[in-house]
């Protein structure tokens, strides 16, 4: 789960086109009658606006300890009783009455962020009205090909430079294989945009996505990547986006770049595949690219992954094999113990005396082994 700080939340809310469109189609939505479930509702600004545009309720559900910020705020406003503030994830939680509106803009630089779009499918199945309004209700993602020659500079070709005559032969995979946030960097479209994938979010039912397009060169150029972007409509006529249209989106603008820059001519044609794999929590993209000239022959073609672009321990590696026989670490086994004290009877305290009776050659003091056990019961407990 990505964690903000007080600047970040702040951030979004200054995003002027972003603010002004999601509080547009919450005045327009809301009547005096509506609930609204807001998930990420961060420092609380968009659960004030559903208030003072007259909201019946607000439920403001926010596992980063800021909601204690947000719930100091609505209380200063004189809103404090028509806002339930919940600190917790909302897979984990159960409405006594359902939504009406749901507002949720856990997103990155594509909709394909973490666990926001299955935390969308689980509110839409059980903490809203079947006729809910939700807010964004569709996303639109799109791809063309791009020329960025800053960017694959700053990101890339800087960091593949030879010093002291040291260079490493998998750098370029490596540094290739991540999309690069381009946003402040010059760029220009190569081909008309074409639709990668349309989200709707009362319908879907898997944060998997695989498509492929085909994209046509309309100027002679050096591409060095596809430019992706994605427009939310957050309500007829209200949108959000991080097109090059709106160069200051506080999402950022993603580029899936190439291995190496590919010089194109007018006409020449481009077939990009994209698979976005929702993984414990976080996207795995893979990427195809080939390139065709106008008659057909191909000319480049190249197979990426952000897989390959970590660098994980041979160890993690073997974790995976179904053939792994695990055994628990000796942290773990402190951990074991501590979890298996949390009877709904022993306080902190009581477990921290046995704890440092048990592992005295761990803890120092009563007071150390009282900090590891606040610190498992605070991740593992209600």
């Amino acid at each position: 789960m990505h964690i903000y700080d007080f600047t970040g939340y702040c951030q979004m809310i200054q995003d002027e086109k972003r603010t002004k469109n999601i509080a547009d189609a919450l005045k327009k939505f809301i009547t005096s009658e509506t609930i609204v479930l807001e998930i990420g509702s961060g420092t609380g600004f968009f659960t004030y606006l559903a208030c003072k545009f007259g909201a019946k309720k607000v439920i403001a559900v926010e596992p980063n300890p800021v909601i204690r910020f947000a719930r100091e705020a609505i209380e200063a406003h004189g809103l404090k009783d028509k806002v339930e503030f919940i600190e917790k994830n909302s897979n984990s939680i159960v409405l006594e009455e359902k939504a009406d509106l749901l507002l949720c803009d856990l997103h990155g630089n594509l909709p394909f962020f973490e666990t926001g779009i299955t935390t969308i499918i689980d509110a839409g199945k059980r903490l809203l009205k079947e006729d809910a309004v939700f807010m964004p209700r569709r996303e639109t993602v799109y791809l063309a090909v791009a020329e960025c020659s800053e960017a694959f500079k700053s990101f890339i070709d800087q960091n593949l430079q030879a010093l002291y005559e040291y260079s490493i032969p998998s750098a370029r995979r490596l540094l290739t294989s991540q999309t690069l946030n381009i946003k402040g960097k010059k760029q220009k479209l190569l081909s008309a945009p074409q639709v990668f994938t349309e989200i709707d979010y009362k319908t879907i039912q898997s944060p998997d996505f695989q498509n492929k397009v085909l994209l046509k060169i309309t100027k002679k150029s050096i591409a060095h990547g596809i430019r992706a972007w994605f427009v939310a409509e957050q309500g007829e006529g209200f949108f959000v986006d991080n097109s090059n249209d709106t160069p200051n989106a506080t999402y950022g603008q993603p580029l899936f770049p190439f291995t190496e820059p590919v010089h194109l001519d007018k006409n020449d044609l481009v077939e990009f595949e994209l698979n976005a794999t929702l993984d414990n929590g976080s996207y795995i993209f893979s990427w195809n690219t080939n390139v065709f000239s106008p008659s057909g022959v191909l000319r480049k073609s190249f197979k990426q992954t952000t897989l390959a672009g970590r660098i994980i321990p041979t160890l993690n590696l073997q974790k995976h094999s179904e053939y792994f026989v695990p055994k628990l670490s000796a942290e773990a086994e402190i951990d074991r113990f501590i979890l298996n004290s949390c009877n709904g009877q022993k306080m902190n305290g009581d477990i921290a005396d046995l704890v440092f009776g048990k592992f005295p050659d761990k803890f120092s003091s009563f007071e150390d082994a009282l900090a590891r056990v606040s610190a498992v019961v605070s991740h593992s407990t209600n």
